[in-house]
């Protein structure tokens, strides 16, 4: 891996970071097209905060990984497609952590979330009331 990359990419994330232009936790990702190639540099790491050039990945653009080992990687049709999968991505984290911190998650029995669902239906079958 070219190394200047791998620093402009870890020196990026901890702007990113500093700014506050994402979550407490850092979870984000920053990617730098390498110059001439049909490829990227990816924080492959679980967050931006004091992300390590070790765990910088290398991914063509056609989603291959090339090199590295990357956590979440999220590719769709367009950039706005990829932010709302990251968004549902970090949402999902953010359960976990909140249920480890509660101690852990539980899973709701299949009855209680058929009843759920069956209300939820009620609910909407009935539309939206307005006041």
């Amino acid at each position: 891996m070219d190394r200047d990359l791998v620093d402009q990419l870890v020196d990026v994330a901890q702007r990113v970071v500093a700014s506050g232009a994402i979550s407490a936790n850092g979870h984000g990702n920053v990617s730098l097209r390498a110059p001439g190639a049909d490829e990227m540099y990816f924080t492959g790491g679980t967050s931006l905060r004091n992300h390590a050039p070790s765990a910088v990945v290398r991914v063509g653009l056609d989603g291959n990984l090339l090199k590295g080992d990357p956590g979440v990687l999220v590719f769709h049709r367009t950039p706005e497609l990829a932010i709302l999968v990251g968004g549902i991505v970090e949402e999902a984290a953010q359960a976990g952590i909140n249920a480890a911190n509660l101690g852990g998650p539980v899973e709701i029995p299949e009855d209680l979330r058929a009843a759920a669902l069956q209300r939820a239906m009620v609910f909407e079958s009935h539309g939206t009331a307005h006041a």
